[in-house]
């Protein structure tokens, strides 16, 4: 069976209990655990966020509620790309779905 090895931060924490006594090294490893401990955001997460921002912010212009096609013919992208960043929107609560009066009407978004 193998062996699991420590990860850095295991490494930094035991680091740190056996050097208690030397408040240097302890200032040390609590500043690389914690860099450890971060989430980092990719730079496609960082790309998709800004996408998001600059549709809301086209929304916001427009003044009106738009269907995902009217939005990705502006920014002439796929509907895809709309979608996710809609998506983004909703789950942050800047922007809500309004659904036709049919079920055969294109759904149109407007910023919350």
């Amino acid at each position: 069976m193998a062996e699991t090895k420590a990860t850095r931060k295991e490494l930094f924490a035991r680091i740190m209990e056996a050097m208690a006594d030397d408040p240097e090294v302890v200032e040390m490893c609590g500043k690389y655990i914690e860099q450890l401990s971060k989430k980092r955001e990719t730079k496609a997460q960082k790309a998709a966020a800004e996408f998001a921002e600059g549709v809301k912010e086209y929304m916001t212009e427009m003044g009106e509620p738009l269907t995902n096609r009217e939005i990705a013919e502006h920014f002439e992208v796929t509907g895809q790309k709309i979608t996710g960043a809609l998506r983004r929107l909703m789950t942050l609560g800047a922007v809500t779905r309004i659904n036709g009066k049919k079920s055969t009407d294109a759904p149109k978004y407007a910023v919350a």
